[in-house]
Formats: structure tokens, C-alpha cells, sequence
């Protein structure tokens, strides 16, 4: 049986698309993957934002054989 924790968080953009900040969500229950989740996701680029600063959501899936 596959191991296929979802980790779902709050990402803050700044105008020009950095991730500023990271919310976990729900966390996973694994620490580790909780925080490498977080690490990946604050490497993430998105398309610049109108507003100055906006916040989404966003989900890895991990895939653990």
C-alpha cells in the first residue's frame, strides 16, 4: 500500500510572484515531510499578482512507496 500524504497550505505572493510567506494548512502527520513541503513551496515562482500581495492555497502530494 502506497503512502500518499496531501499537505495543503497558504501562500503569500508578493507583486512580482515570490512566495513571501507559507501557511501549512492540515499537516501531513509526518514532520519531515511537513517541513520539506514548506521548503519546496517557498522555491516556488508564481505569475506576478495585481494587487501588490495575494494570498492562495496550494497542495504537494507526496508519493512514498
Amino acid at each position: 500500500q502506497r503512502l500518499e500524504p496531501h499537505i495543503p497550505f497558504y501562500v503569500l505572493l508578493t507583486a512580482e510572484g515570490q512566495v513571501s510567506r507559507v501557511l501549512i494548512k492540515r499537516r501531513s502527520g509526518y514532520p519531515e515531510l511537513d517541513r520539506l513541503a514548506a521548503e519546496a513551496v517557498r522555491q516556488w515562482l508564481y505569475e506576478a499578482v495585481s494587487s501588490g500581495a495575494e494570498w492562495r492555497e496550494a497542495t504537494i502530494v507526496f508519493e512514498i512507496p
